[in-house]
Parts: C-alpha cells; structure tokens; sequence
C-alpha cells in the first residue's frame, strides 16, 4: 500500500447508520442511507461494529416485567449499518 493511500484510509471515520422509524408500527429501512440517523463517528469500522454489538446485547438482556422497551429498538439495532463517513449514499447518492 502506497503512503498516500494509507493516510486517505487513516482519515475516514464511520458512523453507526439506524434506519428510521415508522410511527409506532415498525422501521423505515428501506428510506435513502441520507434519512437515517447516524450515531458516532466512530475511529475505525471495527470500533463501529463493537458499539453495535453493544447496543444489541444491552436490548436483548433480560429486563424487569415492568419495563416497557419497544421491539424496534432490538430491530433497528439488528438493521443498523456501520458506514464510512466518505459513503456517496451518505448524502443521497
């Protein structure tokens, strides 16, 4: 790999893409990458994908009968995307 190279690739940050929702029946997954929220940015793609991993075991963790946590949040979780930030589609390509 040329130096060049290697900083272009040590410049490009990522974000963790969630789709959106669809009021209270589901997700918006097949909207544009430019309507989804983006969360991060993250330094590398390997980091990205440890937060998501993260975010989905905090959902699918037991929790108390009293709690009233939507499925989406477990769903938009398992449709989120890690991007880098230099993604045409980013910005509705």
């Amino acid at each position: 790999m040329k130096t060049r190279h290697a900083v272009v690739l040590a410049l490009v940050g990522w974000y963790l893409m969630v789709p959106p929702y669809i009021g209270t029946t589901g997700l918006a997954d097949k909207e544009q990458l430019s309507a989804w929220q983006r969360f991060g940015p993250y330094k590398s793609e390997s980091d990205c994908a440890d937060s998501k991993r993260k975010w989905e075991g905090t959902l699918e963790a037991p929790h108390s009968a009293t709690d009233s946590r939507p499925e989406q949040g477990l769903m938009a979780s398992q449709e989120a995307l890690c991007l880098p930030d230099n993604d045409p589609r980013l910005n509705g390509n």
